[in-house]
């Protein structure tokens, strides 16, 4: 009896799972502000990744069959922090992004 309830317990988990993990929004067809009407279509979940989408280059749109064209902007990726400094004559770190004032020493 057991078994019995554990095995529907997975099944019925796996098959929720597969239900609310789509990856398309089906959009109705509206018009726009300058009257240019849009036919109802699909379209990928937005989540801010730029090739998880199907008009980025390689990826195939499942519906039309066509392959995206966006492709990569090239940009370099640039740290977002900076080493500490240090003063050695003193044996104490100052630092001008210091939110504690003087709490620590620092002056």
């Amino acid at each position: 009896m057991k078994k019995t309830i554990a095995i529907s317990l997975i099944v019925a988990s796996v098959f929720i799972a597969a239900l609310t993990s789509k990856a398309d929004d089906y959009v109705h067809g509206y018009y726009r502000n300058n009257g240019t009407y849009v036919k109802p279509h699909y379209r990928s979940n937005p989540d801010r990744n730029f090739y998880n989408n199907w008009s980025t280059y390689p990826n195939i749109n499942p519906y039309s069959g066509t392959r995206g064209t966006r492709r990569t902007t090239n940009y370099q990726i640039s740290n977002s922090f900076s080493t500490p400094k240090y003063s050695y004559s003193s044996g104490r770190q100052y630092s001008s992004s210091n939110s504690f004032g003087n709490f620590f020493g620092g002056r």
